[in-house]
This record gives C-alpha cells, structure tokens and sequence, in this order.
C-alpha cells in the first residue's frame, strides 16, 4: 500500500525489476527516504544489490534486516511492515515511463530540501560558534555634549 507516496514504489521497484535498479540505484540515497524504516529497507536493498550485482529477493532482505545491528525495535517493526506491503503489491507492475519522471521529480526534491536543511544546520551552527562581530562598550566618562541641557 502506498499511501499516495512514491517511497514505497521506488523500494518496490528496486527489489522487484532488475532493469529499473540499475537506472534507479546510482541516483537515490538513503538520504532521500523521511521514513526511517524506509531508509532502513532502502540501504538494505542497496548493500544487497552492490554485494550481488542483482537486486535482492524479499527473502535476502527480511534476512539482513533480522541480522542488522543496533535497530530500534520500532524500527524493525516498521521496516518489516513496509517489507511485507512491499511484498504483497509485487504484481502490480509499473510503467517504466511514469516511474521515470516520478523518481527524478523525486530525486531532485530531496536532493534540494536536504541541501537546504544542510544549509540552514551549518549556518546556526557556524552562528552560534561564531564571536559577535562587535562588542558593547559603554564609555567610562560621558561626553559632557550629552550632560549638556538642550537649549530652549
């Protein structure tokens, strides 16, 4: 079930059709998912399919997923439910065409909006790092210009 979302067909899609890994895999990152489990699932199918040069079988990923280390639970949870749903909407097949413009409209969304997010977490950090470009002194002594009565 995609809920309107693109993710769960982009992970589909990598473990289900080999031609579209390959044109798909060099430009997604892990990065690009907000799901955690997503991004979890992704970066399993990603390892899965550089180690073997084929995309995974549901099988080999429910298996990395059981084995991986330091996982929340709801984690786990949540990436083995989004397996599974992956798993139960094999059959649908996609246009290659549609997912194409989907994946890149996608792809370049993320890319911009983490570049951003990046952007904007380095300037707070370099501001609050950063001395103050000016300091606030106030005079010992006032110029007697300013003690003066205005005149009338």
């Amino acid at each position: 079930m995609t809920d309107g979302r693109i993710e769960p067909v982009i992970l589909r899609s990598l473990l289900f059709d080999e031609g579209i890994s390959k044109r798909l895999l060099p430009h997604i990152q892990a990065e690009y998912f907000q799901n955690r489990p997503e991004k979890i699932l992704f970066q399993i199918i990603k390892d899965l399919t550089e180690c073997h040069e084929k995309p995974p079988t549901p099988e080999a990923v429910i298996i990395a997923l059981s084995n991986a280390r330091g996982l929340h639970e709801d984690d786990f949870r949540g990436a083995r439910q989004s397996i599974s749903d992956i798993i139960a909407d094999r059959d649908q097949r996609l246009d290659w065409d549609w997912l194409k413009v989907e994946a890149e409209k996608f792809i370049k969304n993320r890319a911009m909006t983490n570049a951003v997010m990046e952007a904007a977490t380095l300037s707070t950090e370099k501001a609050r790092r950063a001395k103050p470009p000016y300091r606030i002194c106030w005079p010992k002594r006032w110029p007697s210009a300013w003690s003066r009565p205005a005149p009338a």
